[in-house]
């Protein structure tokens, strides 16, 4: 990317995020990034600080937190309008799922180092609105959508949630994660989801559900019935250690629906120890569709989830409507239909450079820079013999200017990277503070100006830098700036 403007928008997560702040700023910056900082400070909050960044000219996102800080942030790049802004995720949350997809690593230091030899990718977003409110005397309130999933006629606050980039659910997931208590969630992680699932799924009573496909502005019964559960799929993963949605693909144009059908507490145990033991739900109790629109119908009672996040209703129905509904004698009696589409490659996200997500069904982009590319033969023989002839003609002890370097313990893979035109290597690693003896992260910029030796004084050629390896401790001389980067001038590796 020519330009390099970036917002980092943090969900503080009981302050556990912003301890590691400093550290991927330095690395960031490393990169040649331009961050500006923005701080989650209460619920929706983040839809508007995405909104903002990209209406300001930002070139991307990066979500600093969970799933649900992901989904928001998601929500505001889609509702700005603007197409250059791209999606980069930092996992600071409970289950990450879109990390775990993609292959991120979930340690902030590596994930942004990570980042900086990221590619991007084209890919679907999930779109949901209210399409009718049906009442028991049969009269209904519809709302014309267009078939791209954008509401007609009907204005949406900054702070709505109209998209989603992993799934929707409806049914139990969305009361259970509703109630899960943050305390529990941030102290046990993504088993605290788990054990409410477990505990209240058994009980959850079955609602009915009639499901359409939208083909061509024409209207196709798919499936009728009473369900406990509906999850629409855009990726695969749910709840870490299930495939709701196994065959989904997150650039194919659909969106994968699964109903859960289990309507007694033998069949229902029967799922649970399916998602447990297999990882995905028991085909003899769940039904499976494929479609880019859908028209869902079910019970205003019945809770919503957007990528693991409880949404209200009444988010998405005009004041008046909603105060009809529940002027009804128990929402249970009022169906609401749903309209869910895909919107096709709407999004342009960073995912690591070699990432082997099955999720993709399009082929890669041809990648400009991948971490710990594999050489030829060819190319590992000339490496050999042109660090082999530097060896042999500038042999030698090592500088002493450099016994004054700073030494850095590497806790992070080396990798390359384009800045200001030029190829360059970003390592991160820990070197004590000067004044107090404290460890603090720092990012070391190598390029082909810096001078590069082993331990025994010998003159190495640049891209040996790629073979230092984590826990190595190096010695780097360079003006160290405010952002904790280092531009090494000499190194001994």
């Amino acid at each position: 990317m020519a330009k390099k403007k970036a917002t980092l928008v943090i969900n503080p997560h009981a302050g556990q995020n912003v301890a590691h702040l400093s550290d991927i700023l330095a690395i960031i910056a490393a990169g040649g990034w331009k961050t500006h900082i923005t701080l989650k400070e209460y619920g929706g909050h983040s839809i508007q600080l995405a909104r903002a960044a990209c209406k300001r000219g930002d070139d991307l996102v990066i979500a600093y937190g969970g799933d649900g800080t992901l989904n928001q942030v998601v929500n505001g790049i889609m509702n700005s309008g603007e197409e250059q802004c791209r999606l980069a995720v930092i996992p600071g949350g409970t289950a990450n799922l879109w990390a775990r997809e993609m292959g991120i690593p979930i340690e902030p230091v590596r994930s942004a180092l990570s980042l900086l030899c990221s590619e991007e990718r084209a890919v679907d977003v999930g779109y949901i609105d209210v399409a009718a409110v049906t009442f028991a005397d049969g009269s209904a309130i519809e709302f014309d959508t267009e078939h791209n999933g954008k509401s007609k006629g009907r204005k949406r606050g900054r702070k709505t949630k109209n998209h989603f980039l992993l799934m929707a659910g409806l049914g139990a997931d969305a009361a259970i994660m509703g109630s899960v208590s943050k305390t529990l969630k941030y102290r046990v992680g993504p088993l605290a989801v788990g054990l409410s699932m477990m505990k209240e799924l058994p009980t959850y009573p079955t609602f009915p559900v009639e499901v359409k496909a939208l083909r061509h502005g024409e209207e196709s019964l798919l499936w009728q019935g009473e369900a406990v559960q509906l999850v629409i799929g855009n990726t695969r993963r749910y709840a870490i250690v299930a495939e709701m949605t196994p065959e989904a693909s997150i650039d194919d144009g659909r969106l994968d629906l699964c109903i859960i059908t289990a309507d007694d507490p033998l069949s229902t145990a029967q799922q649970l120890a399916a998602l447990v033991l297999r990882r995905k739900p028991d085909t003899t109790v769940s039904s499976y569709f494929q479609e880019a629109h859908f028209l869902i119908t079910i019970p205003a009672s019945v809770q919503v989830q957007l990528d693991g996040s409880a949404v209200k209703l009444k988010d998405y129905l005009d004041k008046n409507v909603y105060e009809q509904v529940l002027g009804r004698a128990g929402t249970e009696q009022v169906m609401i239909t749903y309209r869910i589409d895909v919107e096709p490659h709407a999004l342009r996200v960073l995912v690591p450079s070699d990432c082997s997500s099955e999720l993709f069904e399009q082929p890669e982009a041809e990648q400009s820079v991948t971490e710990g590319k594999e050489l030829s033969v060819h190319e590992k023989d000339k490496r050999s013999e042109e660090s082999q002839r530097m060896r042999d003609s500038e042999s030698g002890a090592v500088p002493g200017s450099l016994v004054r370097g700073r030494r850095v313990t590497m806790i992070g893979k080396a990798v390359q990277v384009e800045i200001k035109k030029q190829p360059s290597y970003v390592l991160a690693g820990t070197t004590p503070k000067l004044s107090t003896g404290e460890q603090r992260v720092v990012a070391v910029v190598i390029n082909k100006k810096t001078v590069l030796h082993d331990q025994q004084g010998n003159t190495l050629p640049f891209d040996d830098v790629a073979s230092v390896k984590e826990g190595a401790v190096i010695t780097v001389e360079g003006k160290k700036n405010k952002r904790g980067v280092i531009r090494a001038t000499t190194m001994v590796i």
